[in-house]
């Protein structure tokens, strides 16, 4: 997972030298670790003269390039959870060009048992003021088998969660539908 994502960062420059905790103290909504963090719900260690603190990446990432940190603080650690063997998962994201920065991404990741969909993860980027999980989404594939069908109702009830961000180039009419696109797509991925 982390490796197939890693090639979707930016540009090769950017790739070989950023960091993972420089990426989530930036804090940039479209940000591929973090998107990677928030669906996989990171824990950060923070540390500071005062101490060392254990932030849940939810509290952590407040808005565009906007984190909980404190003036004298620094982010040293990114804890992710290891997957189970038989988790599967898919990412995709859309930008204008290579390189440029994704108006939309998700992903995902589930397990199979007894041929339904168990413990999906949905999260999306780019979308919103920042990366989350949507509970929403995750509800509609829990328990049900994947399916185009299954996929495309993911992606719509991930579409009507999103607060979409708009600007001079984008509706948020057009960035929903770019998340259900990329959703399905990632669920897709997913399922090979």
């Amino acid at each position: 997972l982390l490796s197939f994502v890693c090639g979707h960062i930016a540009h090769y420059p950017i790739r070989t030298r950023g960091t993972f905790c420089g990426s989530l103290a930036h804090a940039d909504p479209s940000s591929e670790w973090c998107l990677v963090s928030a669906t996989l719900g990171a824990r950060l260690v923070v540390k500071s003269v005062r101490g060392e603190r254990i932030v849940a990446i939810e509290d952590f990432l407040e808005g565009i390039m906007s984190t909980s940190l404190a003036e004298d603080e620094f982010l040293a650690e990114v804890r992710l959870p290891l997957l189970p063997d038989d988790t599967q998962f898919g990412f995709y994201e859309f930008s204008r060009r290579a390189g440029d920065f994704a108006m939309a991404a998700a992903l995902v990741t589930y397990r199979l048992v007894d041929g339904v969909i168990a413990d999906a993860h949905v999260g999306i980027g780019g979308a919103e003021d920042r990366p989350r999980r949507i509970a929403e989404a995750e509800a509609v594939l829990n328990g049900q088998p994947p399916s185009v069908e299954l996929f495309v109702a993911a992606g719509e009830a991930a579409a009507q969660a999103v607060d979409p961000l708009e600007d001079i180039q984008t509706t948020a009419e057009y960035r929903c539908d770019l998340v259900r696109a990329v959703t399905r797509r990632a669920l897709e991925h997913a399922a090979g």
